[in-house]
């Protein structure tokens, strides 16, 4: 097991955004004699600061900060991504998530079917594997739909039905219902979310502030002791697009 620490871990965050700012991407088009498509390439990364790691409702960080950096690599319809969760207080990454997805439209549905290697280093948890499917549907609330089936150590599958709509100028608001079947021994629906947030920039660097409520209630084997108490989020994601 990768066991990862750093005595000034908020220092290396923000120096690693400050050298992928300089980065340069460019666009790359191949074309053959028989077609015009072209496959271009691109790459972005994000990091996110938040009050706390939750997943579908559960608390992951002791209600402790987070710092959770993402890069993605787009080739054509492929997207290649990786996504750890950092926790300040310990001086560890706790969490490694590698996904690739394809996404396509089909009838002005996007779907995006992928598969997701999970590891855990510094937790005495075992790593597994996913996968998923992405849903998408136009409209005035944008619906979206997630599914993730874990055929390793979760051996059951959770989702995420969400909807979204914009508000007021950068303000928009969501809302996320979240269900387990089986996944790691757990049915039901363990949280859902209301969201508010703003897509702002500065310069060249998305800046999307964002408040969540987390509301439960007693079914399935969410309840009694295993009900998750409601819970506030909040949150700050720094984005820039490579080019």
């Amino acid at each position: 097991m990768i066991s990862v620490r750093c005595k000034h871990a908020w220092l290396v965050v923000v120096l690693a955004l400050s050298v992928m700012s300089t980065a340069r991407y460019a666009v790359a088009q191949t074309a053959d004699t028989t077609s015009e498509s072209s496959h271009k390439i691109s790459a972005s990364y994000d990091v996110l600061f938040a009050s706390k790691y939750l997943f579908q409702g559960l608390d992951y960080s002791d209600s402790r900060g987070v710092a959770q950096p993402s890069v993605s690599l787009g080739v054509g319809g492929f997207t290649f991504n990786a996504w750890g969760n950092f926790q300040p207080d310990l001086d560890v990454l706790n969490e490694i998530d590698l996904s690739v997805k394809y996404t396509h439209d089909f009838h002005g549905l996007s779907v995006a079917p992928g598969y997701m290697a999970l590891r855990y280093p510094n937790r005495d948890w075992d790593p597994s594997q996913e996968l998923f499917i992405e849903l998408a549907a136009p409209g005035s609330l944008h619906p979206t739909l997630a599914v993730h089936y874990d055929f390793d150590a979760g051996k059951g599958s959770y989702s995420t039905l969400g909807v979204s709509r914009p508000v007021r100028g950068p303000l928009s608001l969501g809302a996320n219902l979240f269900y387990q079947n089986q996944y790691y021994e757990m049915t039901g629906f363990p949280a859902v979310e209301i969201k508010a947030s703003a897509a702002l920039s500065i310069g060249v660097l998305g800046f999307t502030p964002s408040l969540s409520r987390f509301l439960s209630w007693q079914n399935g084997d969410f309840r009694d002791a295993a009900k998750l108490p409601p819970s506030w989020l909040l949150g700050v994601d720094f984005s820039h697009q490579l080019r």
